[in-house]
């Protein structure tokens, strides 16, 4: 039997405990590898490249050198200070070197290694001896069976997820019981140019959970928005106080499966979660303006939207579009949703006349036709009468494709409006580079279908009180 000699469990909270790994100063990789395509040797590569200015040191029971850093055999071997541990030995060695970690001191733990409850019997006996250690032990544990986590404010890309490589500071926390759907969901926010203030995966979660970093994540000034993959609730009262935390302030969209038979079985052999009752989970979500993302697609562009910092008043959208067909699209997706996209009175229709062709359709939606491409002066004064005179509560803008970085210019200032302004821009990046390059240097989101720019509008709904 594992234990840490006679100690009771005096250690930080699970919010300071994350604050520690965030800002620490030395890390230490148990199971570094100097193989290039192991998981010991990608971490020690990731938190290389990510410029982490702290101490990195490699552990390995060869002493072998991993990417020119000095090797230690025995973590207790390490002659400085430790803040942070991670793990990757296999799963029936990290008793033993959890056993090391206290005895140094070290104050956080990250366990990377696989094999326990979600792993059928012998990994459940397992966990159950890791969580008998963690009664005396002085540390605090994130995992087993996680990613780690990443803090880009301070280069700290504790993880082997080549998926976070990249991400930089910014508004946005991401909370994970899966390291891949986190991995997918930092990514795609990436390529929008939009940032992270933190990212934490949790696994099994035998000691620090999601709701710590969700406390975390109430607390952090510089986060407005989170998004979570929750396969399991397990503390629903403090998750309730921590969302009460930031009803109205800080909105909050969670990825929670197990709807069906199937995803609720899938969930249990993943990370050893037990999904809960689903009707329950709505009924909470509903009363804190929750967004329920049905995937980490639209838990994406929920986020994106919401981190916008925008407020709806009311359920009235303006559409103004470039192309005919994708107008409709979007008008029948916002009425499919519950918003409303009502006639424009006949002053406004007449403005936006004047400066059209007679087969143009001003009555909202509007349809410039591809007449507009050729010029962002046109399509700026549309869509200044349309925001003054719309009488509307949101706007989306479609365009399928141009190459003049003047209708990012238009965009970018229509969105200082003070209501909301959602982009669709079909083409991609290879047909309109210097575009789509000008919202990302701007940390602007843009969307490729009407569907999601709808999906976003609909979050903000909910986080508005309105839906």
């Amino acid at each position: 039997m594992y234990t840490v000699a006679g100690q009771a469990r005096i250690c930080a909270t699970g919010t300071a405990a994350l604050n520690q790994a965030f800002h620490a100063d030395s890390v230490a990789i148990i199971g570094a590898s100097s193989q290039p395509g192991k998981l010991g040797n990608t971490v020690v590569a990731m938190m290389l490249q990510s410029g982490f200015a702290g101490r990195i040191v490699p552990v390995n029971r060869t002493g072998a050198q991993v990417l020119g850093l000095p090797t230690y055999e025995r973590l207790l071997d390490v002659p400085h200070a430790i803040d942070v541990a991670v793990i990757l030995v296999p799963a029936e060695h990290m008793m033993d070197a959890l056993v090391e970690c206290a005895a140094k001191g070290v104050g956080v733990v990250a366990a990377m290694t696989s094999g326990f409850s979600e792993a059928g019997p012998t990994g459940r006996e397992l966990q159950g001896a890791l969580e008998r250690l963690l009664r005396t032990a002085s540390f605090r544990l994130l995992g087993p069976n996680c990613e780690g986590f990443v803090f880009p404010g301070r280069g700290n890309f504790l993880t082997f997820s080549p998926m976070a490589m990249g991400a930089i500071a910014g508004p946005i926390g991401v909370v994970a019981q899966s390291g891949a759907i986190s991995g997918a969901i930092v990514n795609r926010l990436g390529r929008m140019g939009l940032g992270i203030s933190a990212l934490v995966t949790t696994g099994n979660e035998c000691d620090i959970t999601a709701i710590d970093a969700l406390e975390w994540f109430a607390a952090d000034a510089t986060t407005t928005t989170v998004v979570c993959y929750l396969e399991q609730i397990r503390e629903p009262a403090r998750f309730i106080a921590a969302a009460r935390a930031m009803m109205g302030h800080k909105a909050l969209v969670i990825q929670k499966p197990g709807r069906g038979r199937a995803a609720s079985e899938a969930v249990t052999t993943h990370t050893g979660a037990i999904a809960g009752d689903d009707r329950v989970v709505d009924g909470v979500f509903e009363e804190f303006q929750i967004v329920r993302a049905v995937d980490h697609v639209t838990a994406v562009d929920a986020a994106a939207v919401l981190s916008r910092q925008r407020r709806l008043r009311g359920l009235r959208v303006g559409i103004v579009s470039i192309a005919g067909g994708l107008a409709v699209e979007a008008c029948d997706l916002c009425e499919a949703a519950g918003f409303d996209v009502p006639a424009f009175d006949d002053d406004t229709q007449a403005k936006i006349r004047t400066a059209l062709p007679y087969f143009a359709a001003v009555r909202n939606p509007v349809d410039l036709t591809g007449f507009a491409l050729g010029s962002p002066s046109l399509f700026s004064d549309v869509i200044g009468t349309v925001l003054e005179h719309g009488g509307v509560d949101a706007l989306i803008v479609v365009i399928t494709f141009s190459h003049q970085a003047g209708f990012a210019d238009v965009l970018l200032d229509a969105a200082n409006s003070d209501l909301p302004v959602l982009v669709v821009w079909t083409a991609p990046e290879t047909l309109t580079p210097e575009p789509l390059a000008a919202f990302k240097r701007a940390a602007f989101p843009v969307f490729d279908s009407p569907a999601r720019a709808v999906s976003g509008l609909r979050a903000l709904a909910r986080f508005s009180g309105l839906l």
